[in-house]
Formats: structure tokens, C-alpha cells, sequence
């Protein structure tokens, strides 16, 4: 794993400079490599340092065509910054940030509330205002110094992942500082595992999904391309897709899965993960196709009185359809209940024209052709068995994003 650190160097912080430069040297588990911008420190070269001093008076445009093009030739998986209060060290994150790459922060006790008190009227809360705070709500993750910084920052409510990866209120003595840092960095991308996502995680999954939610009814679910694909998948591969299938509740679906298709499974992806909480658990109970979730007034009365008793299955459709929605606008749907439609939707006999009335008469015909385009990409439903055409506009879009864990 690699990482980039970035440290402003002051005064106030060339003993955070000299203690993180010891502490780098002697790992060997992680690739460390550190920026430094040295304010008004001169200070001796070395070669494991890289120094982010402006070259002109254009310091801003200087510095971060420097910084980006350092960025890319090291591509860490973290960059990670140490201190506060430097609007420099704001201006990395929001470079790193803005191209992807994953920012953390450790704050070596400069958020302790005996610190943020220290001239908050002069010094600390205009910082606060212009950027600090926003500094803060944007990281992947936060190293506390101590227990008393760690409360401050709870109760200042910027950010809730907050940790402490040092042993011993600070002492880099007695600690691992590989295997500490280590344990605290896969956290984060376990907690943040679909944003590690690639095209291939992606088509693997769905594939899964596919096979696992389609009767063999004497045609060939997946192509050649794609079984070779799952073949070769590595176990970290495997480890994130896990992760992610647990999140979205359907890592039973990907065994089945796997079982079907008779693939090697690594046994470390059932492994328990430490993870940070989500803002909003994805709900994990099947979907209903008897009872709606939704008590609307005028949605029942046309379930009731204009569906015919002998269309069952119609009525399924449509309180499943309702549901979806009414999910969905929880931010609580899930790909458990997708695969639920899915199955329904393939399994299903029904009048395609009477549907649509009843549809447009419950006013989500556009919704449930945005389905039907979801259900295409994610689990390669044919044309053939499609309720109405595909919809793929700026509501589609909506359900694609909030399918993912938002965190």
C-alpha cells in the first residue's frame, strides 16, 4: 500500500516534522513518501523528503501543478496529512480529493479544545469558518492524538470517523506503527469498498447476481468471456465483492452463485471486517409483493377494487413496484430487493396493455421504465421479458446513485 504524507512545517510543528520522519524511516510494511512544504524553515535537503516550496510569486498555480504532477507519478492509495490549521495542507486535500484519491488526517493533538481556545476569537474561528471545518467533514478517516482531542472532535460533530491509531495517549514508543497505520487504512476502504470498485468488480458482480437469480431453462445464462473473467478473479477481488454483496445483502446470492458455477472461493473474504457505521442502513427484508409499505389511500383503492381477483399477479406487480419506490425514497433500497423484482418480473404472466392503465393510473409508468433499465445493466434482463420500454434519463441516473451505500 502506498502512501503519500503531507506535512506543513512550522515552527509550531517541526517536532511533529522530526517524530513522523523517524517513524517513516524505519517502516518496511507500507511505502511511505513524504511532501513537505517548509514554512519559513530553512532547512537541510534530504533525499526522502519532497518539498513543495512555490518557485514564483504565483504560489497557488505553482504549487499544485507541482503537487498534482507529483501526485500522479507516485499514485498513493492514501494521501494522508498531519496537522491543522494550515490552509495549505485544505488545499491538498481539495487537490487530492478532486482526482480521486482517498484523504485522511492526523491531527497530533492540534484540535485538542486546550489548542482550539488558544486566540479563538483571532486565530481559530475565522479558520474555522473559511476552511478548517471543511477540511475536516471532507476526510476518509481522522487520527485522534488522544481521548480528550477524540471527544472534542465528537462533540464538535464534523465528522464521526474518528480514531485513535496510537497506543498510549501519543507515545510512538510502544506502538506498531506499520501494522497500527495498516489496519487503520484497510478499515477505511473496507468502509468505502464500492468506491475501490473497478469495471471488472462491477461486470463480476452483476454476473453473480445473473447467475444466481436465473432459472437454467436450457439457455446459456453467462457468455464464455465472462466465465473466464470469474475464473481469474484474485482474492482481493473476491474480499471487496463480499464486502459489498454484505452491505447490499445478497452475499447468500453470490454463494449460490459460486456453488452453480462451481468456482474456487478464497476463504479469507468470510472473514469479519472492522468498518466504520453507515449513515443509513440498507434494509434487508425481502421485498412484499402482499402488503404495502405505503399506506396510500387512493393506491389501495385501486389495488382493491379495480384489480380482478383472478390477476394475481398483477397485483403483485404493482404493490411490488410501489414499494420499490417507496424504498427508494428512504435511501434504504437495496440489491436484495432488486433481485426480488427480478425474479418476479421473469416469473410472472401478465396483460403488458392492462398493466400499463394501471400504471399510468397510479402514476408510475416513468418510474417503473427506469426499473426496467436497472434491471438491465445490473442483471441482464432481456428485452423479451421488459413490463415497458427502458427508461434511461436524469431519474434513472438518481436510483443508480442511491443503489450505492452513501456514507
Amino acid at each position: 500500500m502506498k502512501i503519500l504524507h503531507y506535512l506543513t512545517v512550522t515552527p509550531a510543528t517541526a517536532p511533529i516534522f522530526e517524530e513522523l520522519r523517524k517513524q517513516l524511516s524505519s517502516s518496511t510494511a507500507l511505502d511511505h513518501q513524504l511532501l513537505v512544504f517548509f514554512k519559513g524553515m530553512p532547512i537541510q535537503r534530504a533525499d526522502d523528503i519532497v518539498t513543495l516550496n512555490p518557485s514564483s510569486s504565483r504560489f497557488t498555480i505553482s504549487v499544485e501543478r507541482r503537487f498534482v504532477t507529483h501526485l500522479y507519478r507516485y499514485m498513493p492509495d492514501f494521501v494522508h496529512i498531519h496537522g491543522a490549521w494550515s490552509h495549505t495542507a485544505y488545499r491538498v486535500s481539495c487537490w487530492s480529493r478532486r482526482r480521486g484519491f482517498p484523504v485522511v488526517l492526523s491531527t497530533h493533538g492540534l484540535l485538542d479544545k486546550k489548542i482550539l481556545d488558544q486566540e479563538f476569537w483571532k486565530k481559530r474561528f475565522p479558520r474555522i469558518l473559511l476552511y478548517q471545518r471543511r477540511m475536516i467533514r471532507s476526510m476518509r478517516g481522522i487520527d485522534a492524538l488522544h481521548s480528550s482531542e477524540s471527544k472534542q472532535l465528537s462533540r464538535l460533530g464534523w465528522n464521526k470517523r474518528i480514531d485513535i491509531v496510537r497506543a498510549n495517549d501519543g507515545s510512538s514508543e510502544l506502538f506498531d506503527f506499520d501494522q497500527a497505520y495498516l489496519s487503520w487504512y484497510q478499515k477505511i476502504l473496507d468502509t468505502d469498498v464500492y468506491n475501490t470498485f473497478g469495471q471488472l468488480e462491477k461486470e463480476s458482480l452483476c454476473a453473480l447476481l445473473r447467475v444466481a437469480n436465473t432459472p437454467v431453462d436450457g439457455h446459456r445464462v453467462l457468455n464464455a468471456q465472462s466465465i473466464l473473467t470469474l475464473r481469474e478473479l484474485t482474492p482481493p477481488t473476491w474480499r471487496r465483492l463480499f464486502i459489498y454483496a454484505s452491505d447490499q445483502h445478497v452475499d447468500n446470492d453470490l454463494r449460490d452463485a459460486i456453488t452453480r458455477m462451481q468456482l474456487s472461493l478464497p476463504p479469507s473474504v468470510a472473514e469479519a471486517q472492522e468498518r466504520y457505521p453507515w449513515k443509513v442502513e440498507k434494509d434487508g427484508e425481502p421485498l412484499s409483493d402482499s402488503e404495502l409499505l405505503e399506506r396510500h389511500k387512493r393506491l389501495v383503492a385501486i389495488l382493491d377494487n379495480k384489480i380482478k381477483t383472478s390477476e394475481q399477479d398483477m397485483r403483485r406487480m404493482c404493490i411490488m413496484l410501489l414499494n420499490l419506490r417507496h424504498l427508494l425514497r428512504k435511501n434504504t433500497l437495496s440489491l436484495r430487493h432488486l433481485c426480488d423484482f427480478y425474479r418476479l418480473v421473469r416469473d410472472c404472466d401478465i396483460d403488458e396493455d392492462r398493466l400499463a392503465d394501471f400504471l399510468d393510473e397510479m402514476h408510475i409508468h416513468r418510474f417503473t421504465g427506469r426499473m426496467m433499465q436497472i434491471l438491465h445493466e445490473v442483471l441482464y434482463l432481456e428485452e423479451g421479458y421488459m413490463l415497458v420500454e427502458p427508461l434511461d434519463d436524469t431519474g434513472t441516473e438518481k436510483i443508480r446513485k442511491k443503489l450505492i451505500t452513501q456514507i
